[in-house]
């Protein structure tokens, strides 16, 4: 919540630019009606390492039980990938 925030729209080609910066990647918002391609997205997001993803309107939300940081120590070892279902 106090780091910088990038928001940009991406095509589905240029998600995979994105695995460069897998150890900033938090949170992502889809926003897309088809769900299909919201699946398939899911998927391409959570595999270049993002580890929330949600919609747009609750991308601050806070999570009970959220590390203040925003680092987990268990993170560090593994990886747990959020995603809310719509």
């Amino acid at each position: 919540m106090f780091r910088n925030v990038w928001i940009k729209r991406l095509p589905m080609s240029d998600l995979f630019s994105l695995k460069k910066h897998k150890n900033y990647l938090q949170t992502a918002s889809i926003l897309t009606s088809n769900h299909e391609k919201r699946t398939q997205i899911e998927e391409t997001l959570a595999y270049i390492g993002v580890i929330r993803i949600t919609t747009a309107g609750n991308m601050s939300r806070p999570v009970k039980g959220e590390a203040h940081d925003g680092t987990y120590a268990l993170r560090e070892y593994s990886r747990i990938v959020e995603t809310e279902i719509v």
